[in-house]
């Protein structure tokens, strides 16, 4: 009866703990070569939320110059004259993400202390720096910005 309780046991750790060992594996796969291997970690990392891997994001957005935030301009035409001519509009501006910056702000709200953190011990750097601020900066919604892959 002991070994089948102690076996009961084992299998409910190992089912328990199966999470964080996956999650572990992706945090590793943050350190790969390959940008979409990276990518694809991140994306994964972001929707358990594991917030463990936040530092490992942002060393993995450090080391990529591709990776960042670019804010798009656009004016959107709220008036127009009798002959369709734009008469008065109103300027419009969008934020999009590359992919691994994505994730951290889809992490949402579980994923500020850590990012906090980063931003505090991390060089001044001012691409990092940017990004983190506006990752850190909630009020305005942050769009993902589509990677072009080529075959």
């Amino acid at each position: 009866m002991l070994i089948v309780a102690a076996c009961a046991t084992a299998g409910a750790a190992a089912y328990g703990g199966r999470g964080y060992l996956e999650d572990s594996w992706w945090i590793w796969k943050l350190g790969s070569k390959e940008r979409l291997t990276r990518m694809e970690a991140a994306v994964a990392l972001a929707e358990t939320k594991c917030v463990r891997a936040v530092p490992r994001i942002v060393d993995a957005i450090a080391r990529d110059p591709e990776e960042g935030i670019t804010t798009t301009t656009s004016l959107l035409v709220t008036e127009r004259s009798d002959k369709g001519a734009p008469r008065d509009w109103e300027r419009f501006e969008q934020d999009e993400a590359t992919p691994v910056v994505f994730a951290l702000w889809d992490m949402g709200e579980p994923a500020l202390p850590a990012l906090r953190r980063c931003a505090e011990a991390r060089d001044p750097d001012p691409r990092m720096q940017r990004i983190l601020e506006r990752l850190l900066d909630r009020s305005a919604l942050l769009t993902l910005k589509r990677p072009v892959v080529c075959k």
